[in-house]
């Protein structure tokens, strides 16, 4: 009896070959691209650009996201083109406050694979 209980309990975790080379596969990381938010502190206000610089003729999609104390978020998101090297301005955002006070993050997708983009203090 206890025999028959454990195999019925193996059967139900089976798990058939095939499912195992039906999991997709994870994304592969998005390489060729450098992007970054660049943020500034003119006197009390705060700014931020998402900048993207392929190293080959490439477009895509960025979104980024600003929050800021008490509670404000503001998303922009877009298409973008560029040739090799050339350095393209994406999102701006600028608030007023304190630099500790305000989270940005930004993302790129180019065909599927995406990357998370540093922030970056602008001279």
């Amino acid at each position: 009896m206890h025999r028959l209980a454990l195999c019925t309990l193996c059967a139900a975790l089976a798990v058939p070959a095939d499912a195992m080379s039906r999991r997709e596969a994870p994304a592969e990381p998005l390489t060729g691209v450098v992007c970054r938010v660049e943020r500034a502190v003119q006197g009390d206000r705060v700014s931020m650009t998402g900048v993207v610089v392929p190293e080959t003729e490439m477009s895509g999609s960025y979104e980024m996201v600003v929050e800021a104390a008490p509670g404000m978020t503001t998303r922009s998101s877009g298409t973008w083109e560029a040739a090799a090297g050339e350095a393209v301005s994406l999102g701006r955002s600028a608030l007023t406050g304190s630099v500790d006070d305000i989270e940005v993050s930004m993302t790129v997708t180019v065909d599927g694979r995406s990357m998370d983009c540093p922030t970056v203090d602008a001279g």
